[in-house]
């Protein structure tokens, strides 16, 4: 698709990038994330984890620090839950990634939340003091 259009969209960097990470193939996957014109947030996140896996962590802490400064309620189930993962182990070293370039795995709300309530749902499946609840 980029050979027949030139002038693709980012996103055509993004998914290559994506697969990339996906194959562990950090180092081709950097190469397309920074391809991208002018990265959004989204491909910021995944830039992060990519520094991270190659061991860049000072470049990793960078971008999450500005994906963060954006979006400060971003939290890494945030993007599990948009990502197209059929199997939860598929997504292991996305999640990996995004931790060691110092994104946060749940809200600091649910981190201060007592033991006893961790477990509780509502009727609708959600923790009644889940922010992302709609």
């Amino acid at each position: 698709a980029v050979e027949r259009n030139p002038f693709h969209p980012d996103w055509y960097a993004w998914a290559r990038g994506l697969a990339e990470y996906n194959a562990q193939h950090f180092d081709r996957a950097l190469n397309s994330l920074l391809s991208i014109a002018r990265p959004t947030r989204f491909h910021q996140r995944l830039l992060a984890a990519t520094y991270a896996q190659l061991g860049n962590l000072e470049q990793a802490k960078l971008e999450c620090q500005q994906v963060m400064a954006e979006v400060p309620g971003y939290r890494i189930k945030d993007t599990l839950r948009i990502q197209p993962y059929q199997r939860q182990e598929d997504a292991t070293d996305l999640i990996k990634g995004l931790s060691a370039a110092g994104f946060p795995e749940c809200s600091p709300l649910s981190q201060a939340m007592p033991a006893s309530n961790k477990g509780f749902r509502s009727e609708s499946g959600q923790s009644p003091v889940d922010p992302s609840a709609p």
